[in-house]
């Protein structure tokens, strides 16, 4: 039986293993930081692009960049090592998200996770993650990237 983890998480657990099977494939190293920005990155695209979330998962504004807690929890035992296997046997393809995760992969596949971090970082008045993290400097708590905020700086 599959874990909750993966039957409430489908689309996530989806466009995670794409990634991770395609580092596998092509020699290039897929660790749990990488995972998260090439997400971060592929929502955000996909978010402008079809106005509607690739993932329905939320990200929270971390040190290093956004994060979706959820996965974090799920990959944290792999530290900073490549994740040398898929979380789970799904074989379904979801074909409405396919071509925007090559897509995405094919783009940003030669960054490593500090790299893309660095990409989050952006020094941009429009960067979600900054936005966010200024929210949570006043309220003293975790706050998400907002959608709007996403789609107005992946739409630049």
């Amino acid at each position: 039986m599959k874990s909750l983890f993966y039957l409430y998480r489908f689309r996530l657990c989806y466009a995670t293993n794409f990634f991770i099977q395609k580092g596998i494939e092509e020699g290039i190293p897929v660790d749990p930081m990488k995972i998260q920005k090439i997400l971060y990155f592929a929502n955000g695209f996909y978010l402008a692009a079809y106005n509607k979330r690739l993932i329905q998962e939320r990200f929270q504004a971390w040190e290093y960049g956004p994060v979706i807690p959820e996965l974090y929890q799920e990959l944290k035992n792999f530290g900073m090592s490549p994740i040398t296997e898929t979380l789970s046997s799904l074989n379904e393809d979801i074909s409405d998200i396919r071509e925007p995760l090559e897509s995405i992969w094919n783009d940003f596949k030669q960054f490593n996770a500090i790299q893309l971090s660095k990409i989050t970082h952006e020094n941009d008045p429009l960067n979600p993650w900054l936005l966010a993290k200024k929210r949570k400097e006043i309220t003293k708590k975790e706050e998400y990237l907002l959608d709007v905020e996403i789609i107005q700086y992946f739409n630049r």
